[in-house]
C-alpha cells in the first residue's frame, strides 16, 4: 500500500502547482532533511512533524532554521517529551510553531480523543495548539474548535470506501463548504469571555418586571407583599428596588394593576 501512495518530486511539484491556482496553502510532513530540502525547493509554507518524529532532534534542529512555520504532533508524546522539542525550536530561532493535539488510532476513538488536551497544551506552553481530527463527521471538529483550536487538520476524500486508513474519518469533497461554515460559525458562537453590553432589544431584558398594584391602593396607604405584585412589562419600579418600595406610602389612589413609581411613593 505503501508503494502505491508513494509520491515524487514531479508529483509534489504538480499539487504545489494546483494548490497555488486553487489559492489553497501548501505544505507537507517531512521526515528528514531530504525531504525538506525537496518541500523548500518548490515553495511550501510550512513543515509538518509527525508524532513520531518528537524526539527526533536533529530533524527539529533543521527544520527551526529554515525559517517556515511549523506544525508539530504530539500524539503518543508525554508532556516532558513536547516540552524538550518545543526548547530545541526555541534555542534555534524557531517563531512559528504549532502543537497539534493528534489522538492516536484510525480512526481514533472518542474514550481516548482527549479534548481537553488542547486547553492544556495552551496553558502550559502559551502557543497555539491545533487538532487533527482523526473521528469520523463533524462533531469533534466542532468540539475542538470550541475547546479554542487554533487550527483544525481532518482528511477530505472522494470516496470514504477506498482502501486507505485515513478516508473512514475523512470529510467529503463535497462537504467542504459544510466543513468550514460549522468551524467559523463555532467560533462565532464562542463570542466574548465577558458580557460586557447587553442591548436593550434583547429579550430577557424586555421581559423583566416592575411593581404593580396588586388591587386598588388608598392615599397614604403603605407598601406591602399583599398589594403589590411583580409585573411585566417592565414600567415604574424595576423589581430589584422593591425592598426600597416596600413600607413606603402611596401620595395617591391607585388602580388595580397599575404601575408604581418613586413620584407615587413617600
Amino acid at each position: 500500500m505503501l508503494k502505491r501512495l508513494e509520491l515524487s518530486y514531479d508529483d509534489y511539484a504538480e499539487l504545489k502547482k494546483e494548490a497555488d491556482s486553487q489559492g489553497i496553502l501548501f505544505f507537507s510532513t517531512v521526515h528528514n532533511s531530504k525531504n525538506a530540502d525537496i518541500m523548500q525547493s518548490i515553495g511550501v509554507c510550512a513543515f509538518k512533524i509527525a508524532s513520531s518524529d518528537v524526539t527526533n532532534l536533529p530533524l527539529i534542529r533543521d527544520l527551526a532554521g529554515r525559517g517556515l512555520p511549523i506544525f508539530m504532533d504530539t500524539g503518543g508524546a508525554y508532556v516532558g517529551e513536547v516540552e524538550r522539542a518545543i526548547r530545541e525550536f526555541q534555542s534555534n530561532d524557531c517563531k512559528d510553531l504549532i502543537l497539534m493535539h493528534n489522538p492516536t488510532g484510525y480512526p481514533a476513538p472518542l474514550e481516548k480523543t482527549d479534548l481537553r488536551m488542547i486547553s492544556s497544551l495552551k496553558s502550559l506552553f502559551d502557543i497555539p495548539v491545533g487538532l487533527s481530527c482523526h473521528t469520523p463527521g463533524f462533531d469533534i471538529v466542532i468540539a475542538g474548535t470550541a475547546l479554542g483550536a487554533n487550527a483544525m487538520e481532518k482528511p477530505v476524500s472522494r470516496d470514504r470506501s477506498l482502501p486507505s486508513p485515513e478516508h473512514i474519518f475523512s470529510f467529503l469533497v463535497q462537504e467542504t463548504p459544510d466543513y468550514i461554515t460549522k468551524i467559523r460559525n463555532t467560533e462565532i458562537a464562542l463570542g466574548c469571555k465577558r458580557r460586557v453590553e447587553v442591548s436593550s432589544d434583547a429579550y430577557a431584558r424586555k421581559t423583566r418586571r416592575g411593581l404593580y398594584a396588586a388591587r386598588p391602593i388608598r392615599k397614604g396607604e403603605c407598601l406591602d407583599v399583599n398589594n403589590i405584585v411583580f409585573g411585566r412589562p417592565l414600567k415604574g419600579i424595576p423589581v430589584e428596588l422593591a425592598d426600597e418600595a416596600l413600607g413606603l406610602s402611596v401620595r395617591r389612589e391607585l388602580s388595580l394593576h397599575e404601575p408604581i413609581n418613586w413620584k407615587d411613593l413617600k
